[in-house]
């Protein structure tokens, strides 16, 4: 599929940081992260990095640690390669997809939020439902999204993955991923009165 700016990091030989190739990834310093982690965390609790105004630079974290979970290093652009070929039925034969795209409620409460398959996330958006799949580690998160086709993408990537929890950023995030998807899907945005033009994916 041509991947070729996607690798596995799985070893503490991955060294980030090269500015020619790497965005670097930002969370709160201690002050600010707190009020945004679960109830019972130790006070004072932080991540390892270089402090940047009220924010800690996590850009030399070793993400091996989260092995497929938080560890695949890739680009926007491969990503909607992969998503493409995916949904598009040239990756697998048409009942293994047809098993990915099966899916359950991730929040039985919510069952008509977002869904689960077998590695692949069906999401519900004002615009339409899309496919595709998260991924967050501390200064990193990214929101990968594709038609039931394959034939349109959007990735929505962000230096910050507890930043994004913050309640102005949290107010606005949201919106921002719905009008992404609309504008994947040629689709006017929420809130606004002219039709938008789809991106090509």
């Amino acid at each position: 599929m041509r991947l070729t700016h996607t690798y596995l990091a799985t070893t503490a030989a991955w060294r980030p940081g090269d500015n020619r190739t790497y965005a670097h990834g930002y969370e709160p310093d201690a002050a600010h992260l707190g009020p945004l982690l679960p109830p019972g965390m130790p006070p004072g609790t932080s991540f390892a990095g270089l402090s940047h105004e009220d924010h800690v630079d996590t850009t030399g974290i070793n993400p091996s640690w989260a092995w497929a979970a938080g560890a695949v290093v890739s680009t926007a652009a491969d990503w909607a390669r992969f998503d493409t070929a995916l949904m598009s039925g040239e990756l697998l034969p048409p009942a293994q997809l047809r098993q990915m795209r099966t899916t359950v409620p991730e929040d039985p409460a919510a069952p008509e939020a977002t869904r689960y398959g077998l590695g692949l996330e069906e999401v519900r958006t004002p615009c339409g439902t899309v496919w595709g799949h998260t991924g967050g580690i501390p200064g990193y998160a990214s929101q990968n999204y594709t038609d039931s086709t394959g034939h349109r993408t959007v990735a929505i990537l962000t230096s910050t993955v507890f930043g994004l929890s913050e309640p102005k950023v949290a107010a606005r995030y949201r919106p921002l991923v719905d009008a992404a998807v609309c504008r994947m899907l040629g689709k006017p945005v929420p809130g606004t009165a002219t039709q938008s033009t789809a991106l090509p994916g």
